[in-house]
């Protein structure tokens, strides 16, 4: 007797195929694949079709043969999050500049943990990703901690990613409207406005929204803040460009949100850094003395 109810249909059965090749007669058919074990012990009935138009039948499978298009999507998945991983690997390298990295440093990477969480990566160690793409990382290990490794980019590291060709093709609209980071900012107008730019490139990073707790975890974000020397915190300097961003409040705190990318304006930075009221306190000297 049928089992009751209709189990739902596995994503593929290889074994099940394998065993009908092993059992094909002389003249080259398929011989008819024996029962499995189990909790139903149905005739085989077919129950329909796999999303690739492959038959299923209880207790023995799908009928593709050796290599089923479920297994060919999987594997196709699993090349995307592999190939997905070395790009946040290479940008959070990147993102630290000329700063010496650390493999340490690299796994609490906003986005190296996020797609490490998946289960394909289990039983995958961060070094031994790295070591898969030895023409995009260099490791060189770490004077000042046993065991420790240093992660440089190779040469040309970026043209040597997988899919490079495709992704430089694929840059979204939202990336594109970003503005131009300023590296190394002089004057500090220059320095206030890349630290704005590089809240607006943070930001993106974290899909236009995020906690600003987490903001001040990039490595940028935080090279350019250090060049302002003054006690303000990242919110206060948040709160400085409300064109710019806007805040909230949530579970995880205060959360930034993109407004908008335009920079142009810059008459906020004047204020915020107190080149308005230094000119004020010049001019009233300058009219005491001409009185």
């Amino acid at each position: 007797a049928a089992a009751s109810g209709s189990p739902s249909p596995p994503a593929s059965d290889a074994t099940a195929g394998g065993l009908a090749l092993a059992l094909a007669g002389d003249d080259g058919r398929p011989a008819k694949v024996p029962r499995l074990e189990g909790k139903g012990k149905g005739k085989g009935k077919d129950l329909g079709k796999s999303r690739h138009g492959s038959p299923y039948v209880w207790n023995v499978g799908y009928r593709d043969l050796v290599w089923t298009p479920e297994m060919q999507q999987k594997k196709e998945t699993d090349i995307s999050k592999e190939n997905a991983l070395a790009w946040a690997l290479y940008k959070a390298v990147e993102m630290h500049g000329a700063q010496v990295v650390t493999l340490s440093q690299l796994g609490s990477d906003f986005k190296v943990a996020e797609l490490k969480k998946d289960p394909h990566f289990k039983n995958w160690r961060l070094l031994d990703i790295l070591r898969e793409y030895e023409d995009v990382f260099e490791l060189t290990p770490d004077a000042k901690a046993a065991g420790g490794m240093i992660v440089r980019l190779q040469p040309g590291a970026e043209a040597a990613l997988p899919d490079a060709e495709t992704r430089a093709e694929q840059v979204s609209d939202e990336a594109l409207m970003l503005p131009e980071r300023i590296d190394n900012p002089r004057t500090m107008v220059e320095k206030v406005q890349a630290l704005r730019i590089e809240l607006l490139h943070a930001l993106h990073r974290r899909g236009g929204k995020c906690a600003i707790q987490e903001l001040g975890q990039e490595p940028r974000l935080q090279e350019k803040k250090k060049l302002l020397h003054q006690a303000k915190k990242l919110a206060d300097w948040v709160k400085v460009f409300p064109n710019n961003f806007i805040f909230s409040d949530s579970n995880q705190g205060l959360v930034v949100e993109i407004a908008s990318t335009d920079v142009k304006d810059t008459r906020m930075i004047d204020k915020a850094i107190g080149r308005n009221e230094d000119k004020e306190m010049s001019r009233g000297s300058a009219g005491s003395k001409g009185g």
